[in-house]
């Protein structure tokens, strides 16, 4: 049977299950300090202040993973796409080795539902990989779209050589507020995805540098400030005097470690903010290892790669070629499916033309 018809045949038969349409679970994933189970604190604060022309000996790569939903009667389809960009440069999904369609049911899921959706988990994203769960109407979203995009981040590393220093777009893993309610199946999830990407950058700790580009949910930086407001908008506010200097291009402010004690295992990163200035335009990325000494060593480095809009260079191409990735595969989708997109699916099929235009 052809991927196609595979395709078309599942959508058909989950169509026949679905019930009446319900709220998904209300799950706070904004990044923030919360319980005992995160702490985090300066290991060194500082800020130190990146001349303009400092030399680049590293060589990088870039990778990034980009998820879009399909919105059809009944059912969610989210697509997840990774690029990896360096020396040389890897795409998926390919199509027999990798999961790359979830699929999410928008109505709660009978026992009959649930019974064909754990039978399809092999081939589609129908359940958690963490939690004995499948993906139905009441799941959270979020949530489930986080798993699907770290689990393809983690395909897309495991594809790396291990060569140069490899940048990844977003957190090294996630520390959302609904990991401290440890009662919470969400919090389940989240804390699996933690010991996996440790695992995987077991031995790897002076090569892989994780990117987090927006900020506007995240309070770290705020929080040890004593401030209310978001960890971009601190970073700017210390930054800003320094930066309007002419011989300055970016300043870097930390060092913070976060810890996230789980069963008396202790999960640490350390975090820095990079304020860059490209005309009277500021920006702030925040970078996340797993080393204290080859965060403040590379951090210099990544500064003298940023493009216009503040991003490492290798990350806006992994960002590029992931996105349009992705667009294709919405695009193969929306032709092949048999149900009748909503308006919702109409929108995400005018950004993915966009996407594949530009």
């Amino acid at each position: 049977m052809s991927v196609k018809e595979v395709i078309v045949n599942t959508l058909l038969e989950i169509s026949k299950m679905i019930g009446d349409i319900v709220e998904e679970d209300d799950v706070d994933v904004s990044e923030d300090v919360k319980g005992s189970i995160i702490e985090v604190e300066y290991v060194d604060n500082v800020i130190d202040k990146i001349s303009r022309l400092e030399p680049v000996d590293r060589k990088f790569w870039g990778l990034d993973a980009s998820i879009r939903t399909l919105r059809v009667a009944g059912l969610d389809l989210m697509l997840v796409a990774g690029a990896l960009v360096g020396s040389r440069i890897e795409i998926c999904p390919r199509l027999v080795d990798t999961r790359w369609i979830g699929i999410r049911p928008r109505c709660r899921a009978s026992k009959e539902l649930e019974n064909i959706l754990n039978r399809l988990s092999s081939t589609f994203y129908t359940k958690s990989r963490f939690i004995d769960k499948v993906f139905d109407g009441t799941f959270s979203e979020k949530t489930m779209q986080d798993e699907m995009r770290v689990s393809m981040e983690n395909e897309m590393i495991r594809r790396w050589d291990g060569s140069d220093v490899l940048l990844v777009d977003g957190p090294l893993f996630h520390t959302p507020k609904v990991i401290a309610t440890v009662e919470s199946m969400y919090s389940n999830i989240y804390i699996g995805l933690i010991k996996e990407r440790i695992r995987l950058l077991e031995n790897r700790e002076d090569k892989v540098v994780c990117v987090v580009k927006r900020l506007t949910q995240s309070r770290y930086l705020a929080r040890l400030e004593g401030l209310g407001a978001s960890d971009d908008y601190i970073a700017i506010i210390k930054a800003n005097k320094i930066l309007k200097r002419g011989e300055v291009a970016s300043v870097y402010i930390g060092t913070l470690r976060l810890t996230v004690t789980i069963e008396d295992q202790n999960f640490e990163k350390y975090m820095g903010y990079l304020v860059s200035r490209i005309g009277s335009a500021l920006n702030v990325i925040r970078l996340e290892t797993l080393s204290e000494d080859f965060l403040y060593e590379i951090k210099d480095q990544i500064a003298q790669i940023l493009t216009h809009n503040g991003v490492p260079k290798p990350i806006e191409l992994a960002d590029k070629a992931c996105k349009r990735a992705c667009s294709s595969i919405f695009l193969y989708l929306w032709s092949i499916t048999p149900l009748s997109p909503t308006y919702e699916g109409f929108e995400s099929l005018v950004s993915s033309i966009r996407e594949l235009a530009e």
